[in-house]
């Protein structure tokens, strides 16, 4: 179990599902809180953060079934959708 401010038994995982920019930044905090970061992205993608986060393809940013069946699998903690997609 993961305990704020403690040893770190399980990272929690955060799953961004954002681009550019943005998911720039939310890694970078993430990062800084040792999370493990997953990140979502289409097949027009061409940047991604880098080889630290683990990349999980997806058909559109909006499919919400897909984000959340990524979510089930890799047993995501957090969902982060940046903004814009609210």
């Amino acid at each position: 179990m993961w305990i704020w401010g403690q040893s770190v038994f399980n990272m929690p995982r955060l799953l961004i599902t954002n681009r550019g920019e943005i998911a720039k930044r939310i890694h970078s905090a993430a990062q800084a809180l040792d999370f493990e970061v997953h990140l979502v992205y289409e097949p027009g993608d061409t940047h991604h953060l880098d080889s630290n986060v683990s990349c999980h393809l997806i058909d559109d940013y909006l499919d919400q079934e897909a984000i959340l069946e990524l979510a089930n699998k890799y047993r995501i903690d957090f969902i982060h959708p940046g903004y814009g997609y609210l």
